[in-house]
């Protein structure tokens, strides 16, 4: 009896924790829903060794078995798991390959000044040939993110009260949304490459660039919003204020033992690093930005320490 069919299009085999089909069919599995798996071949299944072998070892325990079709494997039967072994590597390597050909190409286009942009800024749309050009609507929301930051001397704060209490473009803004549009360089017209980069190391995860490849910076390439005056006057403004207000806060991309990994139980958000009165505490996102949001007071580092212990 066929329970249904799992399928993930697009997404990478390395992880199993972003694959929503897969998942769903392990908690099928869990739920005592499916006894027989059928896979057209390992390297479909899952590319990487210790989370094959996690997998397949603990669906074994709950009655479950794997056939694997092209290599013709099946764990009902006893000794397959060396083959099983040895296959998922040359999977890993394959998917080891593939990754670093991409890389390469991609440092390779950067070098030239050549960039496929995947994620548009907010004000930019591609017309019917595929072109980025400016959506004049958010265009105008833009400039006037930056027009009342650099002109009117209005805080980051206060421009994202105003657009939220006023449905400005239909959608929830952030104190860190409008950094990033006021920090972004493709707004004048130029582009910053390699910001970020993803670790050769296995499992790959996407990091900030601080000078451990090279950077390259492309005048005039992209359609311009603003004038590179405005963005220049922008992220000075903003570099001044993180030196005067932000001395004892620690930056936000150090990393600490308890970051990501601390759930606000209220909201759902993570909590962040602030220093109060020179002592390390432990806040929900959410409530530095509104308390009226999350009413989650702050726990001090010592206390998570204790309670972690």
């Amino acid at each position: 009896v066929l329970v249904d069919i799992y399928v993930d299009e697009g997404i990478t085999g390395t992880r199993t924790d972003k694959r929503d089909g897969f998942n769903r069919m392990i908690e099928d599995c869990n739920n005592g829903k499916i006894d027989r798996i059928i896979t057209k071949s390992i390297s479909r299944f899952a590319r990487n060794i210790i989370e094959t072998l996690r997998v397949i070892r603990e669906l074994k325990a709950l009655g479950v078995s794997i056939y694997f079709e092209n290599e013709n494997i099946d764990t009902a039967h006893g000794g397959s798991e060396v083959l099983l072994s040895i296959y998922s590597i040359l999977a890993e390597n394959e998917s080891k390959t593939i990754a670093l050909n991409q890389r390469w190409g991609f440092r390779t286009r950067a070098e030239k000044g050549i960039y496929n942009q995947p994620h548009l800024p907010y004000g930019y749309v591609r017309n019917e040939n595929n072109e980025i050009i400016i959506n004049e609507e958010e265009a105008k929301i833009v400039r006037m993110i930056f027009d009342m930051y650099v002109n009117q001397d209005i805080s980051t704060l206060k421009i994202v009260e105003y657009l939220n209490c006023n449905n400005i473009g239909n959608r929830k803004w952030s104190r860190n949304g409008i950094t990033l549009i006021l920090t972004n360089e493709r707004y004048c017209g130029d582009m910053l490459l390699q910001k970020k980069y993803t670790t050769d190391d296995f499992p790959y995860r996407l990091i900030r660039n601080k000078g451990d490849i090279p950077q390259y910076y492309v005048y005039d390439v992209f359609p311009k919003t603003i004038e590179r005056d405005m963005l220049k006057k922008s992220i000075d403004k903003l570099s001044k204020a993180k030196e005067k207000y932000n001395k004892n806060q620690v930056q936000s991309n150090k990393i600490y033992p308890f970051t990501s990994i601390v759930n606000c139980t209220n909201c759902g958000h993570k909590f962040k690093r602030k220093m109060i009165r020179k002592i390390p505490y432990w806040t929900c996102t959410k409530h530095l930005e509104d308390k009226n949001i999350c009413d989650i007071k702050a726990i001090s580092e010592q206390e998570l320490m204790d309670g972690f212990v």
